[in-house]
This record gives structure tokens, C-alpha cells and sequence, in this order.
């Protein structure tokens, strides 16, 4: 099997795998957890991802054994996804959740690094695999949940499997003769691209995880029917397959700052649409710029960051996007949200997602002018 073959294939599980997600709070209702504690609970997620993300990339690098440390975490993630799903009480269940999310937390940066060193510009259309079957799974998980309240959950945790057994397939990336040292480390905290990169990531972050979490709960509180959020998602998700597969001629023709700038300015009529609309047919419209605020965005964002990283690092700095923006940026937006959804709700949260999407581009500009 290909390269390419088994890559698409281990994004396709792998990413499948996080739609559970979406449904993890009606699944800890089911439960009999409140709500004050399924607030927590899910605040475990991201704070996993920081705790792991970095610490375990710069071990891969600094050891130069990314496959390794690949197959530690995919195999450990699968294991503790039976936990989650088995957890016989809420506080082993939050334990088993916060170590499924450290666990994780290092395998996207160490294959997006080999991907990107592999495929150059097709590192796109892989990873579009990952955004269908994210979209497919999350279409059936109301059927599976039919079944079993936990079914999203136990087809997750297939999916881990699935993820750990082709890690397994996947070669090494290219690694330098001698471990990276301090030197690498303060070029990389230096750069000002990478840094202008990372708070873009942040403020891009910021705007989107609130669509994650709240986007559901504002359509019911319009007292619109359940299927325009459903649909509203599966446009978006299905733009962002269509952006990421045609990442490679997109990354000719613009250039990774230029998407950059496309994404932080898809903001602007998304949000203020999102906010401020309550006609469904304009709502289902405006999430397919989720095609830029997120798609064009993960490709240029992982392009420059590759193109910058010092050798030895590639891990490392792959690490760094996704935990600035839906780590530290994640806990940024639920912070805003506790304050503004008392005072105007998730209206109030998507008008502050415009007034950042106004920030992010005026980072994006300055970013093309490095």
C-alpha cells in the first residue's frame, strides 16, 4: 500500500474517531452528570492537548523517534478510549477522558511533520479523508445513538484501533544526524513568522471553537428546527473537504500567507451572519465559509509552519499551531462565552467572534508582508 494510501487511511480513522465529540455532553447527561460538572468534564479535553501536545512532540524530536512515540500514543488513546466508554463512575470517567486527550494530543503534529515533509502540497488532500469521515460519522451518530446511547463513543473507540494498527504502517520522518538542542529551540522561538502564525492561530481559534460548542444551542434558542444546525455543520464540513483536497493547487496559486488572509477574512460576514441572522436559509449559507475559516486556514497554517521550522523540530513546531489555537484558544473563547452568554447570549459570543475576525486579518496582512 502507498504512502499516500496509508495516510489518507490513518486520518480517515483518525479524525473519524473525534466525532464523538459533538454528542460527549449528551452522553455525560445520560449519566446523570449536571451540568456544572459536564462543563468541567469537558474543559478536559483541551486541557490534555496542552499538557501532551508539545511535551510529547519535542520528546519524538529530541529522541528522533517520532514513530515511536506515534505508536505509544495511538496504542495508549485506543486503550483509554475503552476506559472512557466503560468508566464505571463520573471521576474515573474524567481521569480516563483527560488522559485520552494527553494521549492524543502528539499524533496529529507528528504525522502532519511527516506528511508535510512527504507530500509537499498534496499534504491536503489526505487530510480531506479525515474531514469525510468526520462528516459521515457525525451524520450517523444520531442513528447510533439509537442503538446505544453510547454509540458514537463505541464507534470511536473502532476507530482508535483502526489509527493505532496503521501507525504502525507509517515510515519515519526524516530526522536530523544528531538531537536538536537549544540552538533549534531559540531559532524557533524567535521566528517571527512561526510567532505571527501562532497568535493567528490563537485569535482563529477563538472564533471557531465557540461554532463548535455553541452553534446548536443558538439554533434551538431561535426556535429553528434541529436540522438546520445539522445541515449547517455538513455544509461546512463538506466545504472544508472541498478546500483541503484542492490544497495543493490553492497553495500554488495563493500561497500559504494568502490563505491565511482569506481565512481571517471569511470571518467577517460569517459571524456578523451567524450573530445577527435568524433566517435559516442565510445561517445554512454563511457556515460553508467554514471551507476558508478553517480548511484554508489548517493548509497555510501548517505550510509556513513547516517551511520554518528548524531542523530537528518538526514535530515540535507542528505542535505548537493546533495548541495555540484550539488549546489555549479553546479555554480563551469558553472564557468569553461564560461572561457574555448571561448578558446577550450565543448571539453576544458570535459578535465578539466578528470583532476578533477583524483582529485576525489585520495579523494575517501583516503576516504577507514578512
Amino acid at each position: 500500500m502507498s504512502l499516500y494510501l496509508r495516510l489518507s487511511l490513518y486520518y480517515a480513522a483518525s479524525i473519524g474517531s473525534l466525532s464523538f465529540i459533538p454528542f460527549l455532553s449528551l452522553m455525560l447527561a445520560d449519566r446523570a452528570i449536571d451540568d456544572r460538572a459536564i462543563a468541567a468534564t469537558l474543559a478536559l479535553l483541551p486541557a490534555g492537548r496542552l499538557m501532551g501536545g508539545t511535551s510529547w512532540a519535542w520528546v519524538a524530536d529530541r529522541l528522533g523517534r517520532p514513530q515511536l512515540i506515534l505508536r505509544l500514543a495511538t496504542g495508549s488513546a485506543a486503550l483509554l478510549g475503552v476506559a472512557v466508554l466503560v468508566a464505571p463512575t463520573p471521576l474515573l470517567l474524567a481521569a480516563a477522558l483527560l488522559s485520552f486527550s494527553f494521549m492524543r494530543a502528539p499524533q496529529f503534529p507528528i504525522v502532519d511533520a511527516l506528511a508535510l515533509q512527504r507530500l509537499g502540497g498534496g499534504y491536503g488532500s489526505v487530510r480531506a479523508w479525515g474531514s469525510l469521515a468526520y462528516l459521515l460519522l457525525v451524520l450517523a451518530a444520531s442513528t447510533l445513538r439509537t442503538v446505544d446511547s453510547n454509540g458514537p463513543l463505541a464507534a470511536a473507540v473502532v476507530l482508535l484501533f483502526i489509527t493505532a494498527m496503521v501507525a504502525w504502517t507509517l515510515p519515519p520522518g526524516e530526522q536530523p544526524s544528531s538531537p536538536p538542542g537549544w540552538a533549534q529551540i531559540k531559532t524557533l522561538i524567535s521566528d517571527r513568522t512561526i510567532g505571527l502564525v501562532l497568535m493567528l492561530s490563537l485569535i482563529q481559534g477563538m472564533t471557531i471553537t465557540p461554532y463548535d460548542t455553541l452553534f446548536t444551542l443558538h439554533i434551538s434558542r431561535l426556535s429553528l428546527p434541529e436540522t438546520v444546525a445539522s445541515v449547517a455543520i455538513a455544509v461546512g464540513v463538506a466545504g472544508e473537504i472541498g478546500v483541503m483536497a484542492a490544497g495543493r493547487r490553492l497553495l500554488d496559486r495563493i500561497g500559504p500567507a494568502g490563505l491565511l488572509v482569506l481565512a481571517a477574512v471569511s470571518g467577517l460576514p460569517r459571524w456578523a451572519v451567524t450573530a445577527w441572522s435568524t433566517d435559516p436559509t442565510l445561517l445554512i449559507a454563511a457556515q460553508l465559509l467554514h471551507a476558508l475559516g478553517f480548511g484554508a486556514f489548517w493548509i497555510g497554517g501548517t505550510r509556513l509552519v513547516a517551511e520554518r521550522a528548524p531542523k530537528g523540530l518538526a514535530s515540535t513546531a507542528q505542535s505548537l499551531f493546533p495548541a495555540a489555537g484550539w488549546g489555549f484558544g479553546y479555554l480563551a473563547s469558553m472564557g468569553v462565552a461564560g461572561v457574555l452568554l448571561p448578558l446577550g447570549g450565543p448571539p453576544a459570543v458570535f459578535t465578539a467572534s466578528l470583532a476578533l475576525s477583524v483582529v485576525a486579518t489585520v495579523l494575517a496582512l501583516r503576516l504577507t508582508r514578512l
